[in-house]
């Protein structure tokens, strides 16, 4: 595989402190290893409204990827091929660009414990460019492998 153009130069950058949200150790291991656990980030109830607002996309998108006569038809507003390739109804759902769709979405995007998060790995100028929710049905055999989302596309900055 060749890298993309803009891509030939990248370099990792260390994270460096002071943090807001994150310890030493766990910017250590980020460093390290690409991920670190974050225990208790979020309350029942913020997972639960997120839930609410994500299975109902969910379960529409299942049945137009059922229809046949929608099967080979994209997410409405999806831009990338590779996503629509890989959805399957009863296998694997890629429900993209959801904080468009769901106020309870949005709001949870810009939550302080994702703004800290970014702020410590990323610094002050991340951005939100992509979301989706991907749900993997019970009974589908297949392994879904570790991967990257910004190795289909160049980002800036790379560090995303």
């Amino acid at each position: 595989m060749q890298r993309h153009d803009l891509n030939s130069h990248f370099q990792w950058q260390e994270t460096s402190g002071p943090y807001r949200l994150i310890s030493d150790t766990q910017a250590q291991q980020y460093d390290a290893a690409g991920y670190f656990l974050f225990e208790n980030a979020f309350s029942a109830n913020e997972i639960a409204a997120v839930r609410g607002a994500i299975d109902p996309l969910e379960e529409h998108y299942t049945a137009v990827l059922r229809d046949k006569h929608s099967a080979r038809q994209r997410q409405a507003g999806a831009d990338s091929a590779i996503t629509a390739a890989i959805n399957r109804a009863d296998a694997i759902t890629f429900s993209i660009h959801l904080v468009k769709r769901a106020k309870v979405l949005k709001d949870f995007s810009r939550h302080p414990v994702f703004q800290g998060l970014c702020h410590d790995l990323i610094g002050p100028g991340a951005r939100l460019y992509w979301d989706q929710a991907v749900y993997k049905k019970p009974g589908n055999p297949e392994d879904f492998p570790w991967h990257q989302d910004n190795g289909y596309t160049f980002t800036e900055p790379q560090q995303y």
